[in-house]
This record gives C-alpha cells, structure tokens and sequence, in this order.
C-alpha cells in the first residue's frame, strides 16, 4: 500500500474541501471518475495506517460518481461531501443548531460568558473543525 507522501497533495485538499462543501469534479468518463475514486479511497487507507492528522476529515466524506446516462462517454461527475450533508437541512428545520460560545476581549478576573443564544448552522461548526486541523505536512 502506498504511502500517504506518494499521493498528489490536491488528492488531501480534496477531503479537507469536501468536508465542509459540496465539491463536484468534471470527469471525463465513467472510467476515470472510478479511477480517482479509488485512489480517493487508497489515500483513505493510508491515512487510517499512518495516522494522519487529516484522517478524521476524510473519513466524513463520502465519495460517489453521477452520471446523465448509463453510457460510458456521457457527463460524469465526481461528487465529494460530507457523509451527513444529506441531512443538515433536515436538522436545521427541526430546529437542532449548534450553540458555542463568544469569546471576546474578555480581560483577566472576568467572568466567562455563556454560551451565545445565536445558533450557528453545523456548515460553521464543520469550518471550524477544518480550521482547528494541523497544517499539512507536505510542501505547497
């Protein structure tokens, strides 16, 4: 099994991307959409080996091929999202939101405020989680 440093580093940004957006890539063909898509998940296996600091993000994404036809030279996409992306709307309308705190200028000897009555949409919460994740190891 190859190692994660062997795989092409827009292979990685693809699962930090696709873990906070939908990200849609224009294949050529059904074959080569299969193709990326594989070593989208040879790279996941990787990562799980050598436990990587992006593993997490990668794991929550799921990865599927659409297609307008069932023909081999048809419009082929490559469909990158969060595995619960599905259902946040859902979620949203149900009125289940996630509440953080705001923490601003608060000086020493004051006290901590509560938590804000402001809802944020799990998109933001997931932003923030790719954004709390180690820089990547390889160069840019």
């Amino acid at each position: 099994m190859p190692k994660v440093n062997s795989f092409a580093p827009e292979l990685i940004e693809f699962f930090r991307q696709a873990s906070v957006q939908i990200i849609r890539v224009p294949m050529q063909t059904v074959a080569v959409a299969t193709a990326l898509r594989s070593r989208l998940h040879k790279l996941r296996v990787a990562m799980r080996k050598e436990n990587h600091h992006d593993l997490p993000l990668a794991e929550g994404v799921q990865v599927r091929i659409v297609t307008d036809k069932a023909e081999e030279d048809c419009d082929v996409t490559l469909i990158g999202e969060h595995a619960d992306n599905n259902y946040l709307k859902s979620l949203r309308e149900a009125g289940i939101t996630i509440v953080t705190p705001k923490f601003t200028n608060i000086k020493e000897g004051e006290p901590i405020p509560q938590a804000s009555k402001e809802p944020s949409s799990a998109e933001d919460a997931l932003a923030r989680m790719v954004a709390n994740t180690k820089p990547p190891t390889f160069a840019e």
